[in-house]
């Protein structure tokens, strides 16, 4: 699975590249060229060849997310069938909308403002943390999400009724080497949310998310919330994104800039290494 997940980063940010470069005012730099030497009819082609080339490489990057997707399910179903269970696994935790991340999702966040202004892409590149985290975790178990009513990639999907979701989600969370949380304001996340409150060895093994290039503003709602609902105390925002962990008090303790933590988690992903690396999943 790993290679697929170096295989999407290069297509993707290819992609990303002849896009832009086709999408902005004026047609980018090929088409300005183009109208500065008009006379030249090989270069009044290269628009289209970098369209088409966008194209192409967006292809490839999209069947790089479904095959690495079905190769996920497939290792959830035949660990499921061989033992009943499955053996070293990582919980993540989100809410459905904040967790959707089709392809048309991630071509739009390119050109969305978010918090830097726009083409925030081009100032921060862009990070799936369910993927990330799913292709760092992949030598050592298999991260798992409940449900899949959005379409997401990374995470291998336990798709479970709506009476026992909430069974599932706490089995999972205590069979968990580590649990990674995308917090929200849904009423799920915050059920979630609470669980891991009042069962402070979930909270020790818990690992929260800051979303890179989202909305500062949103954010804030979301601390505010989290810090008068349970007494979480979030970091301020930042438009690179974060993830961090909080001691058993709630209080918050060190965070790590996104690429530092997965080559961290790529290299070691075992709670131990996660203390040391955040300083607090020792219940400090």
């Amino acid at each position: 699975m790993r290679w697929c997940g170096r295989f999407r980063a290069g297509t993707c940010a290819t992609a990303t590249v002849f896009t832009i470069t086709n999408l902005v005012p004026g047609g980018g730099p090929i088409n300005l060229l183009t109208e500065q030497l008009a006379g030249m009819p090989l270069l009044s082609a290269a628009g289209l060849v970098t369209f088409l080339a966008s194209g192409v490489l967006l292809s490839l990057y999209f069947g790089s997310l479904v095959l690495s997707q079905k190769l996920a399910q497939h290792r959830l179903r035949r660990l499921w069938s061989d033992t009943g269970a499955i053996p070293r696994t990582f919980l993540y935790l989100r809410s459905f909308d904040h967790g959707k991340s089709s392809l048309i999702d991630r071509i739009r966040r390119i050109f969305e403002h978010g918090t830097v202004g726009p083409f925030a892409r081009a100032v921060y590149k862009m990070h799936d943390p369910e993927e990330e985290i799913a292709h760092a975790v992949a030598s050592a178990g298999l991260l798992v999400a409940i449900g899949d009513k959005t379409r997401s990639y990374g995470a291998a999907k336990l798709r479970t009724d709506d009476a026992v979701w909430q069974d599932e989600v706490l089995r999972l969370a205590e069979e968990a080497e580590l649990i990674f949380i995308s917090p929200a304001l849904t009423e799920g996340s915050k059920w979630e949310l609470h669980q891991l409150i009042e069962r402070k060895e979930l909270l020790r093994k818990s690992i929260f998310v800051m979303p890179r290039n989202w909305y500062a503003d949103e954010w804030d709602e979301l601390r505010q919330a989290c810090r008068e609902l349970f007494s979480l105390e979030f970091p301020e925002y930042e438009a690179r994104g974060a993830y961090f962990a909080v001691g058993e008090q709630g209080h918050l303790h060190r965070t790590m800039e996104p690429e530092a933590f997965i080559r961290s988690l790529n290299l070691r992903p075992t709670r131990e290494a996660m203390a040391r690396g955040l300083g607090v999943l020792t219940g400090a």
